[in-house]
Formats: structure tokens, C-alpha cells, sequence
């Protein structure tokens, strides 16, 4: 997996400074990029866990990949990528291809290329790919035509045009009266969201390190010349228009915002100035799940992903402890289903239990709490587990209590569903 501008590790794969390691879940790194990285490593981990810990691994100090995946551009200019590990037997290619279409959902990016579905596409490294479909959907808006808007001018001018402020050119003395005073609107091209679009495509031209997709941006670039590159890209978001008349560009507002997430403060300081998209698997997988799951609601129904749904205890006069499942389905405001999404993979059990043999009893105890307090009329209950070679089909129900079942069930990443064994979208108990 060695390659100059690319690095290519899975979640739990092991970085070690200097030597010659070059497998997927063993990668030997430049010493000046393990060094910055071991310092800069606590600072990219915020709610989402730990992003890299050190160990020693035979007898050498080395950085072990935590729950995260994405990628982060690195000192040298190499790209760090970390990829799920799904199972031992997953392709890279496939694992590109199931982050694409976790980050494509979670992130509303359009999909509408029979190609991004076709693993040959997921053969180059992620940056790349992202970039590549990036670059299609600019094409596409400024194949329909670049927005315009009237811009007021107030200047003085060497001749008549507009409107002439009457007043202020009579009391002019005559030796300024070669000028006029005056105020009209221009027909330009200089608005927020083209700005911002010539300002994210010399993002992406400096990211990339593809001659296709740098020479691709670089056309973009001389016929966006006449607009100004945003300098301040977070208030020009603020300011895009979602009017009608705008409805082309929609689908470039999502990829932006992606773009803007890569402009980590860590990788803008001084010199090293590059891409950083890091994403906790955990909050990744549960969002992704949430999206695939509000897609697939019959009318009736919505789904509240990540809200409170009520408290475990009173105190007083006081609640305590807020409980806030994943994923809750509601029918005329009525939460009927309950789900909490782990990326995790499951054991088969060796006792013949019919169970995983690594659930987490915090998982269990959560569950029943849920299912007390959020659904007291009864109903089901889901864990929902990624789809392995392990844990291929949903396990038998584990009965909560009398009136709450709690299902074990996976989730197909290739195919975007899970395998229910019963209808989550009823309270039957």
C-alpha cells in the first residue's frame, strides 16, 4: 500500500515511525509526519473518542488508528487515508466504497452517477474520488450558466450613466464638476455563491495530486477568473440564497460544506496548509443509519434522530439524567420503535445462546431503560450492528420485559439496509 502521496491504513491498523512495513493494517510512516502526528493527535479528538493512542508493538513505540476514518494531510504533503475495518475480508475497494456512501447520505451529497455505485470507481484513494464527483456537479451548474445580480454602484464618473445625484453635482464647485455624481445598478457575476465556488475549487486544485482532476479545476478556474475568490467563506455561506432561481445550485451547497469541514485549523498553521476530514465512526455510522432508515418510513411516520425522549429518575422536583436513544420512530407523535446504532462487530456465541457473545451489558441496561421510560405501552426494541461474516442474520428476540422485546439485527452496508425479522415500524410487542 506504499505510495508517495497516499497512505493507506484501516481503523485499529498500527503506524510506526521510519522502517518498511507497507500492509494494510501495518504502515510504516515518515519519522518528521509520526512525530507531528503523535503531538498533534489530542487535539483532533473531541466527543467522538480518541483518534490515535500509542502502544508499544514488538518493542517498538508505534501509533494504533482508533474509531476514526477519513483522511488528513500530513507535513510532507502525503495522505493519511483510514478506512473502516468492516471484516478481514473486505476489500479496500469496498471499504472506500462504504464510506462514500455513509459520507454521500449523512452529507446529502447528490448521487445520481450509475458509476458511483461501481467498485472499479473506488480503485483510487478517497480525497480523489470525493474531488473527481466534486468537480462533475460544478460542471454540471456552470453547464446550465452562472448566476447573476444587480450590484448598486455609487461613484463618480467621467460620464453620464445611471441615475445623476442633481444636488450634489450643482453644488459642486466647477473645477469638480468633470466628474459626475452618480448611482446605478451592474449585471455581475460577483455574488456569495460564486465566489465561494471559485474559492472551493482552488481548495480542491490544491488538494488533489490527480493531473485529470488538477487540469479539470484549472479549466474551472479560468472561467470563474472574472470572480473574486471568497475570502471569508463561512459568511458567504451564511449569505446563499436558496431562492428559486437558484435551484441549480443546490447541490453544490452540501459539497461545500464538506470542503469547509476539510480546512482544519491544525493543517492551516504556518507552512502546512492541506486537507483534513476526520469523522468518528460511531457518530458516522449512527447518522448513516438514521438517513437510510428516514428514507425507507411509509407516510404516517418520522423518525427523531439523536433527541431526548424523556429522563431516568426524579429527584424532588427535579429530573435527572437525560435519555436520548439514536434513532426513534413515532407515529402521530408517539414513539412506537426504539434503536441505537453500535459499530461494533458482533461474535458469534460458542455457548449455542443464540446471542453475540460481545454485547455490551451497558447496552442492555440502556436498552431496558429506554424501554421503561420511553416506550411504557410496550413495543420493540433495536440494536442495530454492522452485516459480517460474523453476525450475518438477526439474532432471536431478548425478551425486556413482558411487554418489550429487544431485537439484535445487521445492517448491510452494501446494500443499504437492515435485516429486520420483524416490522420496526409497529409497537407489536
Amino acid at each position: 500500500m506504499m505510495n508517495l502521496d497516499h497512505l493507506t491504513v484501516r481503523e485499529f491498523g498500527i503506524l510506526y515511525r521510519g522502517g518498511v512495513r507497507s500492509r494494510i493494517d501495518n504502515q510504516s510512516m515518515n519519522e518528521t509526519d509520526w512525530d507531528w502526528l503523535r503531538d498533534q493527535a489530542p487535539r483532533f479528538a473531541d466527543d467522538g473518542g480518541q483518534f490515535l493512542r500509542p502502544i508499544l508493538k514488538n518493542r517498538t513505540f508505534a501509533l494504533q488508528v482508533c474509531n476514526f476514518v477519513g483522511l488528513i494531510q500530513l507535513p510532507s504533503g502525503q495522505i493519511l487515508e483510514i478506512l473502516p475495518k468492516i471484516s478481514e475480508h473486505h476489500t479496500i475497494d469496498e471499504s472506500r466504497s462504504s464510506v462514500f456512501k455513509m459520507l454521500s447520505r449523512v452529507h446529502h451529497l447528490p448521487l445520481k452517477q450509475s458509476n458511483d455505485t461501481n467498485l472499479a470507481m473506488f480503485q483510487r484513494p478517497l480525497i480523489e474520488i470525493l474531488i473527481g464527483r466534486f468537480l462533475q456537479v460544478v460542471q454540471q451548474v456552470i453547464n446550465r450558466g452562472l448566476k447573476y445580480d444587480y450590484l448598486s454602484v455609487d461613484e463618480n464618473s467621467t460620464y453620464l450613466r445611471g441615475k445623476l445625484k442633481v444636488n450634489q453635482y450643482a453644488q459642486a464647485p466647477p473645477s469638480r464638476r468633470l466628474r459626475f455624481p452618480v448611482e446605478y445598478s451592474e449585471y455581475v457575476s460577483d455574488r456569495p455563491e460564486n465566489r465561494l465556488l471559485h474559492w472551493a475549487v482552488g481548495t480542491v486544485f490544491r488538494w488533489s495530486k490527480d493531473s485529470h482532476h488538477r487540469t479539470h479545476a484549472r479549466k474551472i478556474m479560468m472561467l470563474l477568473s472574472e470572480i473574486p475568490v471568497s475570502a471569508e467563506p463561512i459568511a458567504d455561506m451564511r449569505q446563499w440564497s436558496h431562492q428559486r432561481l437558484m435551484s441549480h445550485y443546490r447541490p453544490l451547497k452540501p459539497w461545500i460544506d464538506l470542503i469547509l469541514s476539510g480546512q482544519s485549523p491544525l493543517t492551516q498553521k504556518g507552512a502546512h496548509s492541506g486537507v483534513s476530514m476526520l469523522f468518528p465512526m460511531e457518530k458516522l455510522f449512527e447518522r448513516y443509519v438514521a438517513e437510510v432508515l428516514r428514507s425507507h418510513l411509509t407516510p404516517g411516520f418520522s423518525l427523531l434522530h439523536d433527541r431526548e425522549g424523556g429522563k431516568l429518575a426524579k429527584h424532588e422536583n427535579k429530573f435527572l439524567v437525560s435519555l436520548r436513544p439514536d434513532i426513534q420512530i413515532q407515529q402521530n407523535n408517539q414513539t412506537v420503535s426504539i434503536m441505537d446504532a453500535k459499530w461494533k462487530r458482533l461474535k458469534a456465541s460458542t455457548k449455542g445462546s443464540g446471542v453475540a457473545s460481545n454485547i455490551s451489558r451497558t447496552d442492555l441496561y440502556q436498552m431496558f431503560a429506554y424501554a421503561k421510560k420511553i416506550l411504557p405501552q410496550g413495543g420493540n426494541l433495536f440494536l442495530i450492528f454492522p452485516k459480517s461474516s460474523d453476525f450475518h442474520e438477526q439474532m432471536s428476540a431478548i425478551q425486556l420485559s413482558d411487554n418489550h422485546k429487544l431485537w439484535i439485527v445487521p445492517f448491510d452496508l452494501a446494500a443499504e439496509r437492515v435485516d429486520w425479522g420483524v416490522d420496526f415500524l409497529t409497537h407489536e410487542k
